[in-house]
């Protein structure tokens, strides 16, 4: 069984389609169907289904997929390994959510990528930790990065770095709640609060503490995406609860105001995870370094 092959099938799962993946691998639609017809000859199963100009894997192509994963970065790794010493060479997929996609990982895949030039590095975004959890088993993801309640990232990983989730109130310079030396939760109600409905630790966590308060939290606005809640914000549309990280440079350059409010701990944490049956290997150790040492930077 050859790897090309492999690579060729994994492609085919991906596009959904015998034509776009030999437009993308630079075969003809001919070679194509031969290493597939090769790769099942092989296995002794059919692995897709074809019905008319529709493909659908079978259930011994969804069995074979997580396989063909794990032989294709087994490759990878051995190449890897042996290149070590040399420069750092090879693929990198992580996985997040959207809003550490778009601020956290930025800030650790620059410096990541102008020590490591020659990795390639992948983001892949998903908004749901058991969607991030299994597309790690299946090998598709090397590393994930999320927010997680306590010191467990699931039976299935293992965390690699960890750093507490710092959590802060933000409101439009122009809002005069911001300019208060001690704002209330009573006070800090009476705003037009905007939330998240997809991040949801924190969400959960800012209702449920001001419920144990005796306060009904009643938002003006529900949106998924935490960089579109701060520019509602910085537009003084309302006031939010957020990750530090999502609004420090807002809050540096001026856009943001934070609200001074006593509010428990949220006991969240940031981690960089890996499935607990995968080998490290030197872009992922490399990856690790650097997230560590942007956190360190970050705390000092």
């Amino acid at each position: 069984m050859e790897n090309r092959d492999v690579r060729t099938f994994i492609k085919v799962v991906e596009l959904n389609n015998f034509t776009k993946a030999a437009s993308e691998l630079g075969y003809s639609q001919t070679a194509v169907s031969a290493q597939i017809r090769k790769l099942e000859d092989e296995l002794g199963r059919p692995l897709f289904d074809r019905v008319g100009k529709s493909i659908h894997l079978t259930s011994a192509g969804k069995t074979f997929l997580p396989y063909a994963h794990k032989m294709i970065r087994a490759e990878e790794e051995a190449v890897s390994c042996l290149d070590e010493d040399g420069d750092l060479k090879g693929e990198l997929v992580i996985g997040a959510s959207s809003s550490i996609a778009a601020r956290l990982i930025p800030q650790v895949a620059r410096p990541f990528i102008n020590r490591y030039p020659n990795v390639n590095l992948s983001v892949k975004v998903v908004d749901s930790y058991h969607a991030l959890s299994h597309r790690m088993k299946l090998g598709e993801l090397d590393l994930t990065v999320d927010i997680y309640r306590g010191e467990s990232v699931g039976e299935e990983s293992v965390s690699l770095v960890s750093d507490k989730l710092k959590m802060v109130f933000i409101s439009s310079p122009d809002n005069p709640i911001c300019r208060k030396s001690s704002v209330s939760i009573e006070e800090f109600v009476k705003e037009p609060i905007i939330i998240s409905d997809k991040e949801g630790d924190y969400t959960e966590f800012l209702i449920r503490t001001l419920k144990n308060e005796g306060y009904e939290l009643k938002p003006i606005l529900e949106i998924s995406s935490v960089t579109a809640i701060i520019d509602f914000v910085k537009d003084d549309a309302g006031v939010a609860y957020v990750p530090y990280y999502m609004a420090a440079k807002d809050l540096e350059d001026g856009g943001l105001a934070q609200i001074d409010m006593d509010f428990p701990d949220s006991g969240l944490t940031i981690y960089l995870a890996c499935n607990k049956d995968r080998w490290m290997n030197p872009q992922m150790r490399a990856f690790k370094r650097v997230m560590e040492e942007v956190l360190e930077e970050e705390s000092e």
